[in-house]
């Protein structure tokens, strides 16, 4: 369901991305043999140093989740703690040159060096361990990549889009389809999310609306306008080996899509701004980047002035990912992956059967949280209101509107038809299809 959690753990991470792993063991439990479950995946041979200098090894955990706290009032029971866990993944090569594929080698409960590990020969504890990495997933999704990064985090762009760019500017009349419903769902629908008891937050997660909190304040600490560059940010994981890891849709769908919008932009900036000058002297742009980054908006590290027709496009075209792609793979999921909370359960609960080495149905949420995930989930991810581009026909000027049409015939054409073949070749492979970066799926804007 999240995209944006794996990462490769790497031995330097600073040349190859990833997560260090001289970092990543000090939270490591020690006196669990990580080399043998690793070698078991593998099928091999093989220290931990060339595993992860080979590019085998993946990680998935959970930070900003370390140290958060339950809820204290749950009426329905007492909850399992808010642990954070660690998930290490091995990218096992095939015997018959096919390609690797994702194993599981064991996930960690918690995030400190005493936790209990578990192997998927673990059985009913494998079973909650995965439901404890669910748990975390969940939180870290809808309250981080979410509600924080895309909703909240775009808000103030568009503000200052309406506020600084005339009806009139192209600029405006191309974002103004990006924004569209932005404000107005924000403004209903965080009270129905962050209410105090009543919200939806207290009502279904583990961590409540104190914890969510907490995670978006260390999210904030952490957040910069760079890290909205989605080639930046698969770099940055260590996430561009195809041949580690074959299947990751979000990445080579997405390159489609950001590439496709990057060309697309290049190509409207050139038809308004004829030289870098032009950028500079447009003073209601420059009257946007201040707001944006100085002004009311704060966003760090958006420019205070936009120096070219390069640094403009690159900006552009981060707004037209964050609002539409990056919305539908972080939005859609939810319905298909966490409306069913077997599936991916937002809290646990304790059970006296569990310290004996059993895991079951008293462990999951009651139908009361079932109803609320799956009625929270339909109203996320259920509508798509508007289709990439298709609101070109409304476009008032020729110049711009040509190349707007052009890039939403490529889009829904041979962009569309390339990752309908390769979710189709997905299928075959046993993989899950991924429908989340057809151009169909994607919305123009954050409206849900």
């Amino acid at each position: 369901m999240n995209p944006m959690a794996i990462q490769r753990v790497s031995w330097d991470s600073g040349r190859r991305g990833g997560v260090s792993w001289r970092t990543l063991r000090r939270k490591l439990n020690q006196t669990f043999d990580w080399k043998g479950a690793i070698q078991d995946v593998l099928g091999k041979s093989i220290s931990i140093y060339w595993a992860i200098r080979g590019g085998y090894i993946y990680v998935v955990h959970y930070p900003l989740y370390d140290g958060l706290n339950p809820i204290t009032d749950d009426p329905f029971g007492e909850l399992m703690e808010a642990n954070s866990p660690i998930a290490i993944f091995a990218s096992k090569p095939s015997h018959r040159r096919l390609p690797n594929r994702l194993k599981p080698v064991a996930i960690q409960i918690n995030s400190s060096p005493d936790s209990p590990v578990y192997t998927p020969e673990d059985s009913q504890l494998w079973q909650m361990a995965k439901h404890v990495l669910q748990v975390a997933d969940y939180a870290q999704t809808q309250i981080v990549e979410h509600l924080f990064k895309i909703h909240l985090y775009m808000e103030p762009i568009c503000v200052c889009m309406h506020r600084r760019l005339s009806k009139l500017h192209p600029l405006h009349q191309l974002l103004k389809h990006h924004c569209r419903g932005l404000l107005g769902t924000n403004a209903l629908g965080y009270p129905f999310l962050m209410a105090p008891g009543n919200g939806s937050i207290d009502k279904l997660m583990l961590i409540g609306r104190q914890g969510a909190m907490t995670m978006m304040r260390r999210a904030y600490n952490d957040l910069s306008w760079e890290k909205t560059d989605f080639l930046a940010n698969i770099k940055k994981r260590g996430l561009w080996d195809k041949e580690k890891l074959p299947y990751f849709p979000y990445r080579d769908d997405g390159l489609l899509i950001y590439d496709s919008l990057s060309n697309m932009v290049k190509e409207f900036v050139g038809k308004y701004y004829r030289s870098n000058r032009e950028v500079m002297i447009d003073k209601e742009l420059q009257d946007f980047a201040r707001d944006v980054s100085v002004g009311s908006g704060k966003v760090k590290g958006f420019p205070t002035k936009i120096t070219s027709k390069f640094c403009l496009a690159s900006h552009l075209v981060r707004i037209m990912w964050m609002t539409s792609a990056q919305h539908s793979v972080i939005n859609y999921p939810v319905n298909h992956y966490g409306a069913l909370t077997f599936n991916s359960p937002t809290k646990l609960y304790k059970d006296k059967m569990t310290a004996m080495g059993h895991y079951g149905f008293t462990n999951l949420p009651r139908s009361f949280t079932c109803m609320t995930q799956s009625a929270l989930s339909m109203t996320l991810a259920a509508m798509h209101y508007d289709r990439l581009l298709d609101f070109v026909p409304k476009f008032p000027e020729e110049k711009g509107k040509s190349v707007l049409q052009k890039y939403h015939d490529y889009l829904d054409g041979e962009v569309t038809c390339k990752i309908t073949q390769r979710n189709k070749q997905r299928f075959k492979d046993g993989h899950l299809p991924y429908p989340y970066l057809l151009p169909a799926w994607i919305a123009n804007s954050i409206h849900t």
